[in-house]
This record gives C-alpha cells, sequence and structure tokens, in this order.
C-alpha cells in the first residue's frame, strides 16, 4: 500500500525523514530517497531551490505532489537542464505540484 512521505521547508533531511507529517524531510530529493515504490511524496508550499531540488534521479513507481493543489509549489532549477531525471524506462512517475 502506498504511504506518504512528506517534504517541507521547515524540515530536515536524515535518514527515516518524512514519514510522519510532524516530521518531515527538506529536500524533495530527500523524499524521493526515503519512498518506497508506489509511495507518494507530498510536498509542502513553497519554493524549493538549490541542488537537492533538481536533477532529481528517481528511478522507482513514485508520485511527487503538492499537499495543497495545484500552483503551492514552485520548482527552481536554476541553470540546470532539469528537474527530474527518469533513467527506467519501467519506472512510472507522476508529478502533480
Amino acid at each position: 500500500m502506498a504511504a506518504p512521505i512528506y517534504v517541507s521547508k521547515t524540515g530536515l533531511d536524515s535518514a527515516g525523514c518524512g514519514t510522519v507529517s510532524s516530521s518531515p524531510c527538506l529536500t524533495i530529493k530527500q523524499g524521493v530517497n526515503e519512498a518506497a515504490p508506489s509511495d507518494v511524496v507530498e510536498v509542502g508550499p513553497g519554493t524549493y531551490d538549490g541542488p537537492d531540488n533538481r536533477d532529481i534521479t528517481i528511478s522507482k513507481n513514485v508520485t511527487v505532489q503538492a499537499t495543497d493543489g495545484k500552483g503551492t509549489v514552485t520548482l527552481d532549477a536554476g541553470t540546470a537542464a532539469s528537474h527530474f531525471k527518469v533513467p527506467s524506462a519501467s519506472a512510472i512517475v507522476t508529478v502533480w505540484l
């Protein structure tokens, strides 16, 4: 069963972060890393920039979505080529931000 992994601008990146909403991860990359296949990475409102919020490699089936709905999350990739990289043709990645 899919479980939520929480990401917030007030979070902290550490092993096991994001499994409860009161202890979210700080970066989208860490949230994706903590997620198991089929989990949902719930991203809190705000602008996410910096190296751990761009060029994120996703090699498993995950959904990345805004907790407060469309338009509440901004991804700033700076000069990076992409926000997400999906190297595996078998990975299904859904992004709703």
